[in-house]
């Protein structure tokens, strides 16, 4: 074959021939022919060969001219955030959005707060004096309770070291308590 620099007995032309790197050969996947030395730069550009998609746990094979396609569909394979730009496998996007983005958007308590906002945020609005559900302590001196400060107003109104009105009081206070734990509960999932 043309570039072939063997020199031998006609004897073992056939031998040769069949391994030598100067051969045309025809690609299995698709009508071209190459230099059997060429095949595995053929292999890597061929566009009609079968390719595993790159997605970790896809098990789909297609041609390599097709790959693009798959990917933009490949519930593996590996999609931008809209709302934080975080790289998320597809399958798990519309999850990512709704329950564990940072930029998606939160209520604190819509029965007893009325903040809005992105749940990167959540966390430091509990904190803050706008939030009702606060836990601040009592006013009085001879009370140790802390309230969620939505609570406040009527604990301090109703409230009497010794009084009657103490046990309205501790049952709302434990009303309001078991509240607070749920909300505790469900920031904890939101984190």
């Amino acid at each position: 074959p043309i570039g072939c620099q063997w020199a031998g007995c006609f004897r073992d032309y056939d031998a040769h021939h069949a391994v030598c790197d100067y051969v045309p050969v025809w690609c299995t996947d698709c009508p071209q022919r190459y230099l059997r030395k060429d095949k595995a730069q053929h292999d890597a550009e061929c566009q009609h060969k079968q390719i595993p998609c790159p997605s970790n746990g896809c098990t789909v094979t297609v041609k390599r001219r097709d790959m693009p396609d798959h990917l933009e569909t490949c519930p593996n394979s590996l999609v931008p955030c809209p709302q934080c730009t975080e790289p998320i496998v597809r399958r798990n996007l519309l999850h990512h959005k709704r329950e564990t983005c940072p930029e998606r958007e939160v209520q604190c308590d819509p029965r007893l707060c009325m903040f809005k906002g992105k749940a990167v945020t959540l966390e430091e609005h509990r904190l803050s004096d706008e939030c009702t559900l606060k836990s601040i302590a009592c006013p009085n001196p001879c009370c140790d309770r802390m309230l969620p400060a939505i609570c406040m107003a009527q604990h301090v109104r109703v409230s009497g070291c010794g009084n009657a009105a103490r046990n309205e009081l501790d049952e709302n206070i434990d009303h309001y308590e078991a509240i607070l734990r749920r909300l505790k509960e469900d920031r904890g999932k939101v984190q």
